[in-house]
């Protein structure tokens, strides 16, 4: 089951998930050749009210006809009608539920993976009305668009989905655990972590392979004539490694001389490429360009990033420069997170690495409201509806990406 809002209407109902019947009467299709011919309007309306006895045989009864004078109906007790009568209506372009009526269907949708079941939206029209309340200029109540001003098609008839909060940490985990997430713009599949601006432009070249493969040999060939990290990225490196928490603890002398080593070399490296000079040396903001409170060069900030990015290239370095290993088994001790985070979970022909960062409505008691994130990897909370519902939960708009392509989902 979903649930149908009416945005033009202030009117709130329960559909089916697939509403739309299939019409096997041929008949059907002669008379909507006969309309096109019709010579004058009273043998339209003729026509028009053979199809619709046709159509409505069979019809679920959603809502009431807007217009059963046009039928000789009659107006005090309308007819009960779905979606497939109106869609094959001789007078659909005219009537004022195709014309203006835009409605948005809610889907109920879990991350399947760890049991958690779908919140079935029908049981919470209430809490969802609420989510499209707003006044006009007059203080009169009407139906809004929450996601007015955060989405492209805001005021257009699409699907949104009502997900439980649980499920969008568990599905779009954080690996490198990001403090602040409000300029992020995207999640990486690959790698499970949001993405800045400034990772973009460096996930372009890391995707292609001729360039993946040429910076792999330039790296395993790196070392000769290293220039050491000026003091203002040795500070930054510093500042970074304590953000992410490379060094556990640790900030002894071998540890630091291992972490600077290794990034004079692929800095060494990227400095080969002039595709890299571009993204190095655009002016880059702390926490807005990309996820670290400190910048340094753009070197550096490229350099981290391209092995957060592609793990997979700390355990090539590894192989090539074993001299490096006290850093590395520090920097992501785990082999399976080196191997590319969360990467193994995906379907081999799964295609889509990306999903944009979507905006949100949360849904929630005064009492859960407290510690919920509002900054969240795959999305981002633009408003609070305190509603009485057992679990948190958001109403996500897709922003046209369809969920249902990604693995692990269980619709309602």
């Amino acid at each position: 089951m979903a649930v149908e809002i009416v945005l033009s209407e202030n009117r709130l109902h329960t559909l089916q998930k697939n509403s739309k019947r299939t019409l096997n009467d041929s008949n059907v299709e002669r008379l909507f050749g006969e309309l096109i011919w019709a010579g004058s309007p009273r043998e339209f309306k003729r026509i028009s009210i053979f199809l619709r006895e046709l159509t409505t045989k069979g019809s679920k009864e959603e809502y009431p006809c807007q217009h059963p004078d046009w039928f000789d109906e009659s107006v005090e007790s309308p007819k009960l009608v779905d979606r497939t009568d109106c869609d094959f209506c001789g007078y659909r372009q005219l009537c004022e539920r195709t014309a203006d009526n835009l409605s948005v269907e809610v889907l109920g949708i879990s991350y399947a993976e760890n049991g958690r079941k779908p919140i079935p939206p029908e049981e919470n029209q209430t809490s969802l009305q609420q989510c499209f309340q707003g006044t006009n200029q007059g203080g009169e109540l009407t139906v809004v668009d929450p996601f007015l001003g955060f989405s492209p098609l805001a005021n257009s008839s699409r699907s949104l989905y009502l997900i439980p909060y649980a499920s969008m940490i568990d599905r779009f985990p954080d690996m490198p655990s990001n403090q602040i997430l409000h300029t992020a713009i995207g999640y990486d599949l690959k790698s499970a972590q949001s993405i800045w601006p400034s990772d973009l432009r460096i996930l372009q070249l890391l995707m292609d392979k001729s360039m993946l493969n040429r910076f792999k040999k330039s790296l395993k060939l790196s070392g000769r004539d290293v220039e050491h990290l000026a003091q203002l990225d040795r500070i930054s490196l510093n500042d970074i490694a304590r953000q992410r928490q490379w060094n556990m603890g640790d900030t002894g002398p071998d540890f630091v001389k291992s972490m600077n080593s290794m990034f004079e070399k692929i800095i060494q490296v990227l400095k080969i490429f002039p595709e890299f000079k571009s993204i190095a040396m655009t002016p880059m903001k702390p926490f807005v360009d990309h996820p670290f409170n400190s910048s340094g060069s753009g070197w550096l900030i490229v350099a981290v990033r391209i092995l957060e990015l592609h793990p997979q290239l700390l355990e090539f370095y590894l192989q090539h420069h074993p001299e490096e290993a006290l850093f590395l088994h520090r920097f992501m001790p785990n082999s399976f997170e080196r191997r590319g985070g969360l990467s193994v979970r995906l379907d081999g022909e799964e295609k889509r690495r990306f999903v944009p960062r979507f905006p949100a409505v949360l849904l929630c008691s005064e009492e859960h409201l407290q510690h919920a994130e509002l900054e969240l990897p795959s999305c981002r909370v633009i408003r609070t509806q305190l509603v009485s519902i057992p679990a948190p939960c958001l109403l996500i708009d897709p922003l046209d990406f369809d969920l249902n392509s990604l693995q692990g989902w269980n619709f309602a």
